[in-house]
């Protein structure tokens, strides 16, 4: 028997149109995962449980190497949310931590009069040594131009209120204080939106609202809360979103 959140997904995927090419991101994506598998074979990471435990950050490209029944529906759901923002905010100046989901819609990574600033991680990397080499990427957006930025650079406040779109995944957010939520927030300009993903530690967030407060991910989210100049929305789908708007 199928999930729940699979037959929502493929039932969502029925009823969208302005969409983007899954066809084609699930063969670059096909190829990008078989590279970083291979890159991380070859750096000899250990993949031991007793290294990695049950931390997805760590194993999320061996376990995506062979895609199951029902991937694509599952996969399917925030490249469709991401891409609805995009279309409906058209933002000129983006900041994200994660390049590899504009595959899905090539287009928007070379849309006029934007420009994309990446955070200078390990998705950068993979992004250009096995995304941007690939034929059918490098035919629209192999000759685009963007910024990289550290993430020190960003605590310490460079390009501050300049964002007007902002795309982060959840697990490079959180740390032991709030920090790194404070400076991302930070680079908003007034109007800016910030798009978090995956901000209810896989339905963790919502196994019982009694307890949510002593939840370690909802510290995060009370530290937003408190914010008087951001607009905090929180949308139960998928993995979890919170959209967070500067409006002073």
């Amino acid at each position: 028997m199928a999930s729940s959140w699979f037959e929502r997904n493929t039932v969502a995927k029925m009823l969208t149109n302005a969409d983007g090419d899954m066809a084609k991101w699930i063969s670059i994506m096909q190829d990008y995962i078989a590279g970083i598998n291979t890159f991380q074979d070859t750096n000899a990471m250990d993949k031991r449980q007793i290294a990695v435990g049950e931390d997805a950050e760590l194993l999320k490209w061996e376990m995506l190497k062979t895609p199951i029944p029902g991937w694509e529906e599952a996969i399917w759901m925030p490249l469709a949310v991401r891409q609805m923002f995009l279309e409906l905010l058209n933002p000129t100046n983006i900041l994200s931590d994660n390049p590899v989901g504009f595959f899905y819609n090539l287009n928007e990574l070379t849309k006029a009069g934007r420009t994309h600033t990446f955070i200078n991680n390990i998705e950068l990397h993979y992004f250009e040594q096995y995304g941007l080499t690939q034929a059918d990427v490098a035919a629209v957006a192999g000759s685009m131009e963007y910024n990289a930025i550290d993430v020190q650079d960003i605590l310490d406040g460079t390009d501050a209120g300049t964002k007007d779109y902002v795309d982060l995944r959840f697990p490079h957010v959180v740390a032991l204080g709030n920090d790194l939520l404070e400076a991302y927030a930070g680079q908003l300009a007034v109007g800016g939106t910030m798009i978090i993903t995956e901000t209810a530690n896989y339905g963790g967030l919502y196994k019982s609202s009694a307890i949510v407060k002593h939840h370690h991910l909802y510290m995060p989210h009370e530290w937003l809360l408190a914010q008087s100049n951001l607009h905090v929305h929180h949308m139960p789908i998928d993995h979890g979103y919170s959209i967070v708007q500067r409006v002073s």
